[in-house]
């Protein structure tokens, strides 16, 4: 199976409607194919003992004598219920066991539940589920995980995403075939670490109604467990299903329908959109790596307002490939993308949006930072009397160099070697650096007389015109003598320590990089 591009929401389906559990075992069949699933991989059916879950199960264990399809089924227990949810845990593996169908099950622990608490109850839940569906599928030598998802929870999610406020392309709702996003896939396997590979996510009941599975199951002899959770009016989808859409109903009859075609239709628009939106994305995007995406600011400018938007929800798809944006979500990343550099945000689904001066970054909250210095250290005392090396944490390391009275020649200091991030060097002249110095961060009110400089600067405003990020900042750096600031890591040395040509003082290297 091919993992849909970034620049589109996945395959879509069109509104259909089976006739007989033939048709329904068809219609399953149809979508896999037209999703590109190869049907010599092992999928996993997410089956959480309702009809619509136990209706995909029953259809796949028909596709598995007539195309022979190899599936298991994978119920996750969130243990919310107590004995209900084991009685639904039971009722599964029982019908597993009668027709001789693979079955995996976890359970959430304490433990669990823990390891995801700054998330709402519904996107805890979720995540549990996920990783442990994602688990089931690489444990079984697979990559593609088969949800239960209708025609009416398509209806819901496009109803939920109007109300709140959803861009156009949030109106696509949910495709056929989609990625898991990255952030559900850590820590799902067997040493807690995310898998290197896309997970994916096909629905193909998604043409059919509920209405359709609850008629297969009847005539299959199926008994689905009853969740009464979802009949909890104080969750979002549960009241727009129970009481907003029935509403509707009594102006237009035929409002889940018109849901799912305005869906279908908003797909068709993206689609048509997506040959401006990847050529805009390959002339502003800098770099693309699994959860972290970086845009182009001088670039992103240039683009017609509409492909901004698009390019800005692309690259928040690129981390949450199901995740969506308001329009107030977009207006808000639109306003930030030209305003003030070191202004951040944080979007639904835990992505960081940060505006920089050349580059618009977008990260999962709590990511490890790509800041290029060191953490921030206590005040290090240096001694330059001897050549040394001295950890400063996070992998880095401080050198210290003496060269030798009479080893300055005409050009000057031998090259300090490449600066790039994460490696600084400066060469001094020893006896106006003075010994020892301190290794340290900025501090409020220091000032620095950059090499070259007519004379003092606040240290604040080099590093602004230096174009150092501002959550950078309090990481840069600096070496202190007792005349004041030497060096500022990665920018300039102090004009006061420069090493004099064909001066025959002694001269101290410094240099910070990541040892090894």
């Amino acid at each position: 199976m091919n993992p849909p591009g970034q620049s589109t929401r996945g395959r879509r389906t069109k509104p259909g409607r089976p006739r007989g559990a033939t048709g329904l075992v068809d219609e399953v069949g149809t979508r896999l194919r037209e999703a590109g699933f190869d049907f010599d991989q092992p999928l996993v059916a997410a089956v959480s003992g309702g009809t619509d879950s136990m209706a995909l199960a029953a259809a796949l264990l028909a596709l598995r004598e007539t195309e022979r399809l190899e599936f298991l089924v994978a119920h996750f227990n969130h243990a919310l219920r107590d004995r209900e949810s084991d009685l639904d845990q039971a009722a599964v593996a029982s019908w597993c066991r009668s027709n001789r169908v693979p079955c995996v099950t976890g359970t959430a622990d304490g433990a669990a539940w823990d390891s995801v608490q700054d998330l709402s109850p519904e996107a805890r839940a979720r995540t549990l589920r996920y990783r442990f569906l994602a688990r089931a599928a690489r444990d079984a030598g697979g990559t593609v995980i088969a949800t239960g998802h209708t025609a009416d929870d398509q209806a819901e999610t496009v109803l939920l995403r109007v109300i709140r406020g959803s861009s156009p392309s949030g109106l696509s709702g949910m495709a056929l075939l989609s990625r898991l996003p990255p952030n559900l896939l850590a820590g799902s396997n067997a040493k807690g670490e995310a898998f290197p590979t896309p997970v994916l996510i096909v629905r193909p009941l998604l043409a059919l109604s509920r209405s359709d599975t609850a008629a297969f199951c009847e005539k299959s002899g199926i008994l689905p467990r009853h969740d009464p959770s979802n009949d909890d009016i104080t969750v979002p989808r549960n009241r727009t299903r129970h009481e907003i859409l029935p509403a509707l109903r009594k102006i237009n009859p035929s409002v889940s329908d018109a849901l799912v075609r305005l869906a279908a239709i908003a797909a068709d628009d993206e689609r048509y959109l997506d040959d401006a939106v990847e050529a805009a994305w390959r002339a502003t995007v800098a770099a693309e790596e699994p959860g972290r995406t970086v845009i182009n600011r001088a670039a992103f400018s240039k683009l017609h307002a509409a492909i901004q938007a698009r390019v800005l929800i692309r690259a928040y798809r690129a981390l949450l490939p199901d995740g969506y944006l308001t329009t107030a979500n977009v207006s808000e990343l639109s306003d930030l993308s030209f305003g003030r550099s070191g202004t951040t945000t944080l979007l639904p689904g835990g992505v960081r949006f940060a505006v920089r001066y050349r580059e618009l970054l977008l990260t999962f909250d709590g990511a490890p930072s790509d800041c290029p210095y060191p953490p921030e250290v206590a005040d290090t005392r240096v001694d330059l009397a001897a050549e040394s090396t001295s950890p400063l944490g996070g992998g880095y390391q401080l050198v210290v160099e003496i060269l030798p009275r009479g080893g300055i020649g005409p050009a000057g200091p031998p090259a300090d070697g490449p600066e790039s991030p994460g490696r600084y060097a400066a060469t001094f002249d020893a006896e106006s650096l003075g010994n020892p110095v301190t290794l340290r961060n900025r501090r409020p009110g220091d000032r620095f007389f950059p090499l070259g400089a007519p004379g003092e600067r606040k240290l604040q405003d080099v590093l602004v015109d230096a174009r150092i990020p501002r959550e950078w900042r309090d990481r840069v750096p600096l070496v202190a003598a007792e005349r004041g600031i030497a060096w500022v890591a990665g920018q300039r040395i102090a004009d006061w320590a420069r090493v004099i040509p064909q001066s025959r003082r002694p001269a101290v290297r410094l240099t910070i990089a990541r040892a090894g």
